[in-house]
């Protein structure tokens, strides 16, 4: 049963909100946007991407500086009007962190869409800088195969390895 259930989670595809920020617009004076990717237990892999909010304690002209530490909690009891009332409140360690308003290196961007073209950007570096990697490891296991015939056998378990990670 349980193989069925992480079968099940695992073709999850979507973006989710993460600590109630459903209901944030892209108000880049309150708050600024991270997009994660979304795993599954245990070595399912990657099966949907979280976006973030973080609230801005001070705006400047040139960008922000946010607490990357907070949280969103109710203000309210379920039973009382108007709940739940989120509002941000501060994390244990209240880390804040400088995000620019226009440098592509921002660490939190100011709106939903461009946190997601963040995440599209890093995965591209990410992939590239795998296949260079891949690269180097088929080459080193080239090496090890001429050089040391009596170890041939970890450098055909290493081009295994990387034509399966392919699949």
């Amino acid at each position: 049963m349980s193989k069925l259930l992480f079968a099940a989670v695992s073709e999850v595809r979507e973006i989710a909100q993460g600590y109630d920020a459903r209901d944030l617009g892209d108000d880049a004076m309150a708050h600024r946007w991270r997009a994660w990717w979304r795993q599954g237990y245990s070595d399912l892999g990657v099966n949907g991407i979280i976006l973030r909010a973080y609230p801005v304690i001070r705006a400047t002209p040139a960008g922000a500086w946010i607490d990357t530490d907070a949280t969103r909690k109710a203000t309210k009891q379920p039973r009382e009007e108007g709940a739940p009332a989120l509002a941000w409140t501060k994390g244990n360690g209240h880390k804040t962190r400088w995000v620019s308003n226009t440098s592509g290196a921002a660490w939190a961007k100011t709106s939903r869409e461009a946190a997601i073209y963040s995440l599209a950007v890093r995965l591209d570096r990410w992939a590239t800088n795998i296949a260079r990697e891949a690269r180097r490891a088929k080459q080193a296991a080239d090496v090890m195969a001429e050089l040391r015939p009596d170890l041939a056998r970890f450098a055909e378990h290493a081009n295994w390895s990387l034509c399966s990670a392919g699949e």
